[in-house]
């Protein structure tokens, strides 16, 4: 009974993971493009983009847990009803029952992990989301770095952009302390190193001197030079999570009408994938193979 009740289980094991895996991928396909478009702009760095991608999955677990097991519990059974696997079972006088009985137990155990994912996981993840996608909005510096502009936002830094189809030079002047610096070149372009502003600045000159001694200076010339910019966007105070945002402890606490539905709505959809197990057997039993595909797009929607 053992060897069957293992088998029946690690046969669970493939479809269940296939569409969990799946199911985590449509659900984030939204916020997958949105990701791409920002690193292929290169706007903010890889590294906050992974975390702000794992942090959305980590945010719909629960959701793919649950599906999963429907889908994977219909196509697993569906196959044990058509290879006859389960008329083989009841040969050596093991009833359906019994066999069917460690699902019940493991749909249980997924049950419980899907509690706390709802009431812990699944609000970290909402919340920290949340702020580093508060943290990752494109710079302001793209708007103000533009043809026939005068720049003044900067600390300390002067940028005049001559209009397009006009001649002149791209001009930059930089303060810091007693030191001042001239940048003067005929192309410039925006770019972005791991996040972070700079100007690609071609065929041009940079001027070097101190306020006090403006007759002694250092002149340079280059053909390239990457000029970084300072940071003028600034990041506000975390914002306060959201209801749906709180762990179980903060909503327990906090004691409010709103806070007891959500500990409510936590705690009917955490018992989804017993449920949806206990739906998935028949319905994988009395489903034959070709209307796989309707199963699925039925448990999908």
């Amino acid at each position: 009974m053992k060897r069957i009740s293992r088998y029946l289980i690690t046969e669970f094991g493939p479809p269940f993971f296939i569409s969990f895996a799946f199911i985590l991928f449509l659900l984030s396909l939204s916020a997958l493009f949105q990701v791409v478009d920002l690193l292929v702009k290169n706007l903010v760095s890889g590294v906050t983009l992974f975390r702000y991608f794992f942090l959305l999955l980590f945010s719909l677990l629960p959701y793919g847990l649950a599906l999963a097991v429907l889908i994977g519990s219909t196509l697993t059974f569906s196959r044990f009803s058509q290879d006859r696997e389960f008329l083989a079972i009841k040969s050596l006088g093991i009833s359906l029952k019994n066999a069917v009985w460690p699902f019940l137990f493991l749909g249980l155990l997924l049950s419980l992990v899907n509690l706390w994912l709802l009431c812990f996981a699944q609000p970290y993840g909402l919340y920290q989301n949340r702020t580093v996608f508060l943290g990752v909005q494109v710079n302001p510096t793209a708007n103000l770095v533009r043809p026939g502009s005068v720049v003044t936002e900067f600390p300390n830094i002067v940028l005049f952009i001559p209009s397009k189809g006009k001649k002149g030079l791209v001009t930059l002047y930089q303060k810091d302390g007693q030191t001042v610096r001239t940048i003067s070149a005929r192309k410039v372009k925006l770019v972005f190193r791991s996040g972070k502003p700079y100007l690609y600045l071609q065929d041009g000159v940079m001027q070097t001197y101190q306020s006090q001694k403006a007759k002694t200076y250092q002149r340079l010339s280059f053909q390239t030079y990457l000029f970084p910019l300072p940071e003028i966007a600034k990041r506000g105070e975390r914002p306060e999570p959201k209801i749906y945002e709180e762990s179980s402890f903060q909503l327990f606490r906090s004691g409010t009408a709103e806070a007891k539905a959500e500990q409510l709505r936590r705690l009917s959809f955490a018992f989804a994938p017993l449920l949806f197990l206990l739906v998935g057997i028949p319905l994988g039993i009395a489903l034959p193979r070709s209307l796989w595909g309707i199963m699925v797009s039925c448990g999908l929607v």
